[in-house]
């Protein structure tokens, strides 16, 4: 018999091991899968201060220049400490003309070419110039200006050179006003052949010159105003420009500025090498904007010179400012993030948010190139997310991932190269964004909108084509309510919209499309016109006009809820105010799912024709919407089988608990949610086929605030949220308030 001998466990494990790594070690990385990042971007500027685009739609709006500074310096005219005063004298301004100016510790001090030709702005003046404190005028022509050191090299028409030290100041010596010409490119766009005001004044040092335009406030910002707003735009709007540029002007100190955007856009007085007909740089509107605030100023805390505030400007918010601290450094009181309602109502081209999607591999390269390192983006990037955000919304803290790595954009500096590397015109971004608008160019077009989401042509499909089309006045809200219920039980149909006396151009369309023989009008005669059934009528493959309506709205509720239940015979009705019509709109979707009629109610009593329906109807039972605020505890006494489902203090509280209702009772879900606004509701009003079809609850926003009920209820359900839908666009319901959506759910 023989014995066996057994190894230690230790060194099977360890064996085993090694195996293991041997393995391991022939086997290829690791691959990941590199996803695309899609960015959703909007504004151009720093978004601090005032919004060039926004003051345009404040004065748009009847607002004079003075509140429109204290909106976008003051805390949206809040703070008392924001004052536009007048400060006097005013000081005079050095602008270096030439755009490849750099004062920066490792630029070129301002000293730029080697050489400068001037001449008289006016054809045949004579060009004066100072040199050791000796004026000498010369003839018309071109003089030449060349440094040799700490020399100028002077050559004038007809005479020698000249060989001067120290500066030598030029200006044309006649003329209404008096103008130097400089043939060489200056400025922000390198014009060549621009005159300007003032004098000009050439110092040398090392073999380079610097050309410098010395004029008063004034003639600056004659050449200021028109190059950084269209002298076209609103005049008090260029009242606001030109007191913003003279205390951002005043408060840059004593020093040289740019004619740059590094200060502000200067662009002197006209351009042209024949001087008889130039192109005007300046305006006489944007002219009498200067003059007419002549020593005017944002001040905060006082109204002396020491407290002019700098008054940082920007072309378009986006929506909304940003705190100064959020995109800088420094914390100033007057520059304090505010809500800029007014851009969208002028079409501002980058008011709106646009969409962007690229690889990862892209983003990164791309970021990489604006200045990122390696470890702050580590490889292969799996995630883009921003963690922290400015009153605003523009991101103040990025994180990327890797699998194995976290790098981090944590300074105003690093989110900011986000513009630089993509282009944007603004930092204010989003990634990989679940809001969507569905919007037409007005409500009639939104209604259309809605419609397509759901319903196709006859011919298309069997399972989603529209069995008729619901016809109401878009401007008579309440009847929108119970045409949801009809519209689910003749078996699925759009309500478009039409006002008392036509059928709009879009609306007309979308019938044809959806190719319906069919179409009924909710409403009376005094809210759809005659004229109008008749024009529905000529529709082409329209063969039948129906009219459910009533002396007044508990009426046509009534006739409706009456025809519901003839189709889909009803154990349930739906109670709302008839007096106060959000709740109705948010209820709309379950009329339309469950085929349940609408009854309209006032606070305190069931109206006649409501009491009548409610008995031809005999529902079991009847669901309320709404506080006792708006359906009273009597009222629901008189009800068969009442139930409140939904009260809340107003109806962004009631709109969410309805949401809630619907997902855990009524077999609605939260992978798409639907929201609008709870102020004007007009785009609301076509929404309940659109929301009752798909079985997603609709939420109530204000234009420029979420409301703590829907910003709980989306927080609460972010994750099971693949979608927002946003019905109507920016001027109904601002990008700043769906950008705030999109914070809740990143």
């Amino acid at each position: 018999m023989t014995t066996q001998r057994h190894r230690p466990r230790w060194r099977s494990a360890l064996c085993a091991l090694m195996m293991l790594l041997l393995v391991a070690s022939a086997l290829p990385a690791p691959s990941y899968a590199q996803p695309n990042f899609t960015f959703m971007s909007r504004g151009f500027g720093h978004g601090v201060g005032m919004s060039q685009s926004g003051a345009r739609g404040f004065a748009e709006a009847g607002y004079g220049y003075v509140r429109i500074l204290r909106h976008y310096y003051g805390s949206g005219g809040t703070d008392a400490n924001t004052a536009v005063s007048t400060v006097l004298p005013e000081p005079s301004r050095d602008v270096n003309l030439d755009g490849a100016a750099n004062y920066d510790a490792d630029g070129n001090a301002g000293f730029t070419r080697q050489v400068w030709t001037l001449r008289p702005g006016n054809a045949g003046s004579g060009l004066a110039v100072r040199a050791s404190n000796v004026t000498t005028t010369v003839a018309d022509g071109w003089s030449s200006f060349e440094a040799s050191g700490s020399n100028i090299v002077f050559r004038g028409p007809g005479r020698p050179p000249q060989t001067f030290t120290g500066t030598i100041a030029v200006w044309g010596a006649s003329g209404t006003p008096r103008l130097t010409q400089v043939r060489e490119g200056t400025g922000q766009y390198d014009h060549q052949f621009v005159r300007f005001r003032g004098e000009l004044r050439l110092t040398a040092s090392g073999g380079r010159l610097k050309l410098i335009n010395r004029v008063n406030m004034s003639e600056y910002l004659y050449g200021v105003v028109p190059r950084e707003m269209p002298a076209s735009w609103h005049l008090e709007a260029l009242k606001a420009q030109a007191v913003a540029a003279r205390a951002y002007s005043w408060t840059s100190g004593t020093g040289e500025l740019y004619s740059t955007t590094e200060s502000q856009v200067y662009g002197g007085h006209s351009r042209g090498e024949n001087r008889a007909s130039p192109t005007a740089h300046e305006h006489t509107r944007s002219n009498s904007a200067v003059d007419a605030t002549v020593g005017r100023v944002v001040t905060y805390g006082g109204t002396t010179a020491a407290q002019i505030a700098r008054t940082f400007y920007h072309s378009t918010s986006g929506g909304y400012t940003e705190n100064s601290e959020n995109v800088w450094a420094a914390r100033l009181p007057h520059l304090r993030g505010v809500p800029d309602p007014y851009e969208v109502t002028i079409g501002a081209s980058r008011h709106t948010w646009t969409r962007q999607t690229f690889t990862a591999a892209h983003v990164r390269d791309q970021l990489m190139r604006a200045g990122a390192t390696a470890s702050q983006i580590p490889t292969p990037l799996v995630s883009v997310r921003v963690t922290a955000r400015g009153v605003s919304g523009r991101p103040t803290r990025v994180e990327f991932r890797s699998p194995t790595a976290v790098g981090t954009f944590s300074t105003n500096a690093q989110t900011q190269r986000f513009r630089n590397a993509f282009g944007w015109g603004d930092h204010w971004f989003y990634v990989n964004p679940r809001t969507q608008r569905i919007a037409g160019s007005d409500r009639f077009g939104t209604a259309v909108e809605a419609s397509r989401r759901v319903f196709a042509p006859q011919a298309a499909s069997p399972h989603i084509v529209a069995r008729a089309a619901i016809v109401v006045n878009g401007h008579a809200p309440v009847d929108m309510l119970p045409a949801s219920s009809l519209a689910g039980a003749v078996g699925g149909a759009p309500i478009l919209m039409v006002t008392q006396t036509s059928v709009p151009a879009s609306t007309s369309a979308e019938i044809r499309r959806l190719g319906v023989s069919r179409v009924i009008v909710v409403g009376g005669t005094g809210v759809v016109g005659e004229s109008v059934v008749s024009e529905l009528a000529g529709i082409a493959g329209v063969t039948r006009v129906d009219r459910f309506g009533g002396t007044d709205r508990y009426y046509t509720a009534a006739n409706v809820a009456r025809e519901v239940d003839r189709l889909v015979p009803a154990n349930r009705a739906i109670v709302v105010s008839g007096e106060s019509v959000a709740d109705g709109i948010a209820a709309a979707g379950l009329a339309y799912a469950q085929d349940l009629p609408v009854i309209l109610v006032r606070v305190g009593s069931v109206p006649a024709p409501s009491a009548q329906a409610l008995t031809s109807i005999s529902p079991a039972s009847t669901l309320v919407i709404g506080g006792s605020g708006v359906v009273s505890d009597a009222v629901m006494s008189r009800l068969p089988g009442p139930r409140r489902i939904a009260a809340g203090a107003n109806r962004y509280e009631t709109a969410s608990i309805l949401a809630r209702h619907l997902v855990t009772s009524e077999g609605f879900n939260v992978g798409s949610v639907y929201v609008a606004s709870g102020d004007t509701l007009v785009d609301a009003l076509a929404f309940g086929p659109l929301t009752g079809h798909n079985r997603n609850p609709l939420l109530f926003v204000r234009n420029y605030e979420l409301p703590a009920a829907t910003r709980l209820e989306l927080d609460a359900r972010a994750a099971g949220i693949n979608r927002v839908f946003i019905a109507g666009g920016e001027g109904a319901l601002s990008g700043w308030v769906q950008g705030q959506i999109e914070q809740v759910l990143e």
